[in-house]
């Protein structure tokens, strides 16, 4: 459940303003339909690319349209609770119709007008509420924390460790890439960090000496399912896992820690290590290597090139052995989970592993802020304006007539499709 990356148009726009100040904001603009935008010097900020405006308002009412007609259409209990409805089912409809638009400017949108309706009132435990949520800090935090593992080079460092030691054949280098997925799971909370920015680079400089499709293709899709297995395997694995925790506790009373989580997890994380590359194996059947396409040489040409371990990278593993420990005694030390991603951040920047400008020009992990944070509060009410209890008090009607196991297969449905509205 990552605030992710939205953007579009082929070609980016070359704007004649130039700003000294790196923090200013430059808009260039296509002379036939002013139809893009850059946002800023940032590099890590992205190209935005509106369509003809016609098209994005007729979306744009189309949403608002369906949006109202399902809030007004249940019996809830105050004019409050159908705005936060509409509200809500907006946001989600805007995501799907509108993806040229960030999630965090749509949920923003969303709050201001819970804002300025007097539907939620302006105070911390009403408009502002998901952002005193504490997994809405864990997720900013801990994506704050995966910058080091880039930074300092350590993630790449793991990768090309275990492929020196196991690429030797397809099945190594899938079993290599897997490690990389599990070792860093616990570490990097940002699944599309830890895949796009760690593991997906690896595979590429796999494929440049790899030339067979099928084996790019095998290398590929392992790394891409072992991403969600990590991704599960650790209540850190992902920024959706911290949610899940809270609205466990939130509708259940369940609370549970990171080595609850772990425990859980384990078996079928052991299972899908094991069996995954092997059934990807079968399936797309990979041709064996020659004597040309020694992945073995280009990770040690790679060692080689980064010289030997740097004192951050060491101090960093040490860090992240501090955190492991933290998170897995929870249950002993009362601690809780973002606190102890607050202190790991902490000794980050005591350690200089992290500077404060690097925080700051961590756009990933702002956006994760007004999202999570924003969202939740349109959640919060939802909930205390018992829209929710009605939602599920009308799922238990329809599910009432079906047994144990089509019940549980309707709501993983369910789940299983919601997931687009938050993509």
């Amino acid at each position: 459940m990552d605030a992710e990356k939205r953007a579009g148009g082929s070609e980016p726009l070359v704007t004649d303003l130039e700003e000294e100040d790196a923090g200013r904001l430059n808009v260039g603009s296509c002379n036939s339909c002013n139809s893009e935008q850059h946002y800023g010097n940032d590099p890590e900020l992205q190209y935005v690319t509106f369509p003809p405006p016609w098209g994005l308002s007729l979306r744009v009412f189309a949403c608002v349209v369906v949006s109202t007609v399902l809030a007004i259409l249940p019996t809830l209990q105050s004019w409050q609770a159908h705005s936060c409805l509409g509200v809500f089912l907006l946001v989600i409809t805007l995501q799907l119709s509108v993806p040229e638009l960030p999630g965090a400017v749509i949920v923003l949108a969303g709050l201001a007008l819970l804002g300025v309706s007097t539907t939620l009132q302006d105070s911390g435990s009403g408009l502002w509420s998901g952002f005193s949520e504490s997994v809405t800090w864990l997720v900013t935090l801990s994506v704050m924390i995966s910058l080091a593992v880039t930074q300092t080079g350590l993630g790449r460092r793991v990768a090309y460790l275990l492929l020196a030691r196991l690429g030797h054949s397809n099945l190594g280098i899938a079993y290599a890439l897997a490690g990389v997925e599990m070792v860093l799971g616990p570490a990097v909370v940002s699944n599309t960090a830890r895949g796009g920015g760690i593991v997906a680079p690896v595979v590429q400089s796999i494929t440049d000496v790899v030339e067979n499709p099928r084996n790019k293709l095998y290398y590929t899709m392992v790394a891409y399912h072992m991403n969600l297995v990590s991704s599960a395997a650790f209540l850190t694995g992902s920024s959706g896992n911290s949610l899940v925790r809270d609205s466990a506790k939130k509708v259940f009373a369940l609370d549970f820690s990171w080595s609850t989580w772990f425990v859980a997890e384990l078996p079928s994380a052991i299972f899908a290590f094991i069996s995954l590359p092997l059934l990807l194996h079968l399936l797309i059947r990979p041709v064996a290597l020659d004597e040309s396409e020694d992945v073995r040489s280009l990770a040690a040409a790679e060692l080689s090139r980064m010289g030997g371990w740097k004192l951050q990278e060491k101090l960093l593993i040490a860090v992240f052995v501090i955190l492991l420990v933290l998170w897995a005694t929870e249950d002993q030390t009362g601690l809780g989970t973002a606190g102890i991603a607050l202190f790991g951040l902490v000794m980050l920047l005591s350690l200089r592993l992290l500077r404060l400008e690097d925080l700051l020009r961590a756009s990933k992990a702002w956006s994760m802020l007004l999202f999570l944070g924003g969202m939740l509060s349109i959640i919060n009410g939802l909930i205390d304006l018992h829209v929710v209890k009605w939602l599920a008090e009308a799922l238990q009607e329809m599910l009432k007539d079906l047994s144990g196991i089509p019940a549980a297969l309707v709501i993983a449905l369910l789940y299983f499709f919601s997931m687009y509205a938050s993509a």
